[in-house]
C-alpha cells in the first residue's frame, strides 16, 4: 500500500488517477489530473453542443466530406 505497481509495464503511482470502462483502463499520473480534467471537461462541453445541435437539426457535417476528399476518398451521391 502506498508505493508504486507495475501492471503490464505501466508504472502506477499512489495518488494516480485510474479510470476504466468497457473500453479499457487508463492511468493519469496525479501531476497532470488537472489539466485532463479540463480537457475532458472542454470535451464533455463541446459534445453537448453538438448533440443540441443535431436535435435541433442542424448539424453540419459538411466537413467530414471535405475530410474524405482530401484523403482521396471518392464520395457519390
Amino acid at each position: 500500500m502506498n508505493v508504486p505497481i507495475a501492471i503490464d509495464g505501466m508504472v502506477i503511482a499512489p495518488g494516480d488517477l485510474i479510470v476504466g470502462d468497457g473500453d479499457g483502463v487508463v492511468c493519469v499520473p496525479f501531476d497532470f489530473t488537472a489539466d485532463i480534467l479540463k480537457a475532458t471537461e472542454a470535451r464533455h462541453r463541446a459534445e453537448l453542443k453538438q448533440l443540441d445541435e443535431i436535435k435541433q437539426g442542424n448539424n453540419d457535417r459538411a466537413w467530414v466530406d471535405a475530410a474524405l476528399l482530401r484523403l482521396g476518398v471518392q464520395i457519390d451521391d
